[in-house]
């Protein structure tokens, strides 16, 4: 109904992306731009037949100081292995895998949280009643304990 109507929600014309990104470029006397896009796997999912749209922003990086910048989490699943346009486009970046432990998020978690002053009376009782419904899962965790007194000693 909204495409009838004529409302997009986002729609890219990478032509025109292409040419405002080159007249920044130009007009500004920039040595570069770089585009950082975190988590591309669900485009790579849903554009596995369409893939030469974007492989015409990428292709700017040969006629200007343009760079993209794409992490994906899962790279492996992306595309077949004889995906001859997957392959065309992912041969235009440098690939670099980056391998964490599995309970990485976890260590995360536990950095990035800070209780308030105000609020730690609650979290005590909270994570109290989250330690004890938790036990047994937390129990198979690799290296949990390690963990786990490292985050409940932080916030309790």
């Amino acid at each position: 109904m909204g495409e009838a109507e004529g409302i997009q929600a986002f729609k890219i014309d990478m032509d025109a992306l292409k040419s405002w990104i080159s007249e920044v470029i130009d007009q500004n006397n920039l040595r570069g731009v770089v585009i950082f896009g975190d988590e591309f796997s669900d485009f790579f999912h849903h554009n596995k037949n369409s893939l030469g749209e974007f492989q015409k922003l990428v292709e700017l990086s040969n006629s200007k100081p343009f760079y993209c910048v794409i992490a994906t989490h899962q790279r492996g699943s992306l595309s077949g292995e004889n995906d001859k346009a997957f392959k065309t486009l992912t041969d235009r970046f440098i690939t670099v895998e980056i391998k964490m432990p599995d309970n990485i998020a976890f260590e995360l978690i536990n950095d990035a949280l800070k209780i308030k002053e105000v609020a730690k009376k609650q979290w005590r009782i909270l994570s109290a009643a989250l330690q004890e419904r938790t036990f047994n899962s937390r129990k198979k965790l690799p290296n949990i304990s390690k963990w786990t007194k490292k985050f409940w000693k932080a916030f309790c």
